[in-house]
């Protein structure tokens, strides 16, 4: 993260605090948006690989570890048992949820309330390294899930598996997948399809041939991956 310089927190205290019995400083203007009109974008968030520019960094937050844990188990939907999808890591010889305190919940900021009473959610390079293994963990979860079962899959629900898809039926499942992963409407979903594509293409590419899992498949776990990691899943 970046560090403001003593000069600037200098000003912002001054600006907080300032002398005994002034009256509350004016309302900011609005524009129609609800953003305050004289506010400039200031730049990318800090560890988060995205061009998307934000009015204030410093009110932007990541998800919160259980926020994320609940988020995952919602999104990944059900293995092929009927089990929800969790990130599992080893520790101690035993498989964990990785977001469980067991795992790395605490060392992600979750408070104890003991020693940690308040979770600092500000995006950071430790939070990206966990989604990161957690996206990889997760979506091939959903990739094994989606081929064993006889069902509806979760990944590719309205495109076909075993065949190359038509431009429509890709487009429609992209679109399913950033609404499910992102929440996108139709404005939003047409402004990432095509970065979605590619991300599809290249996954498709980077099959390994007579393997189990078809090409297709690898192409729409490496939307999964993208997914996860995207700061539209992330940030708020």
């Amino acid at each position: 993260m970046r560090k403001l310089s003593l000069a600037l927190v200098a000003a912002v205290a001054a600006g907080c605090i300032g002398e005994l019995g002034d009256g509350p400083e004016p309302l900011p203007t609005l524009d129609d948006d609800g953003t305050p009109a004289d506010v400039e974008p200031l730049g990318e968030v800090p560890d988060l690989d995205s061009d998307t520019e934000i009015l204030s960094p410093a009110a932007t937050r990541r998800l919160t570890v259980d926020e994320l844990q609940a988020t995952v188990a919602v999104v990944s939907g059900p293995d092929a048992g009927g089990a929800p999808i969790a990130w599992m890591v080893q520790v101690g010889g035993a498989a964990v949820d990785g977001l469980s305190n067991a795992g790395y919940g605490t060392t992600l900021g979750r408070p104890d309330y003991v020693n940690v009473t308040e979770e600092d959610a500000a995006p950071g390079p430790l939070y990206l390294k966990f989604v990161q293994d957690l996206s990889r963990d997760v979506c091939d979860q959903m990739v094994a899930a989606d081929l064993a079962r006889d069902g509806t899959a979760t990944l590719w629900p309205l495109a076909p598996v075993d065949a190359t898809p038509t431009d429509a039926e890709l487009d429609a499942n992209l679109a399913h997948l950033a609404l499910r992963f992102w929440g996108f409407g139709a404005e939003e979903v047409a402004d990432a399809l095509g970065s979605l594509r590619a991300v599809h293409a290249a996954g498709v590419a980077a099959d390994v041939a007579d393997d189990e899992v078809p090409a297709q498949a690898e192409g729409w776990r490496a939307v999964c991956i993208a997914s996860f990691e995207d700061p539209a899943f992330n940030l708020h």
